[in-house]
């Protein structure tokens, strides 16, 4: 049997600015569809739809976790942050970059997670030392 995410709903006080985060960091391709007011985006083939609610508080425990194969793109997400707070002239992004995983924190206070895949436990490349962990 094959069964496979086909679309996830996430509620967000501002979809706008949760998809220019999102986009931004994960350099994605638009994903606002103007007839139906409707904004998301696509991640690996599954997307993420971004609606808006009025709740006053969201779910913070909803972690998303996500990989990659290589230890430079982690290096590269946490600079992505970085930019993005300096774009937006934010505080400080909420992340912590060690040589395996990359966690850091969404406009709404959720929390993503991009783990690193090393097959047969090879060597992380150098790349991500240049980085020290922050408080999350």
């Amino acid at each position: 049997m094959e069964v496979k995410f086909d679309q996830i709903n996430i509620l967000t006080h501002n979809p706008s600015r949760l998809y220019s985060f999102l986009s931004f960091i994960f350099d994605l391709e638009s994903g606002e569809n103007s007839n139906t007011e409707s904004v998301y985006v696509v991640v690996d083939g599954v997307r993420l739809n971004l609606l808006q609610t009025e709740k006053k508080t969201l779910d913070k425990n909803l972690i998303f976790s996500l990989s990659t194969k290589s230890a430079d793109e982690l290096a590269e997400l946490a600079q992505m942050l970085e930019f993005y707070a300096y774009k937006e002239s934010s505080r400080k992004p909420r992340y912590s970059l060690s040589k395996s995983s990359l966690s850091f924190v969404d406009p709404d206070g959720r929390h993503w997670e991009v783990k690193l895949q090393i097959p047969n436990h090879q060597e992380v490349s150098e790349s991500i030392s240049r980085f020290s962990p922050l408080e999350m």
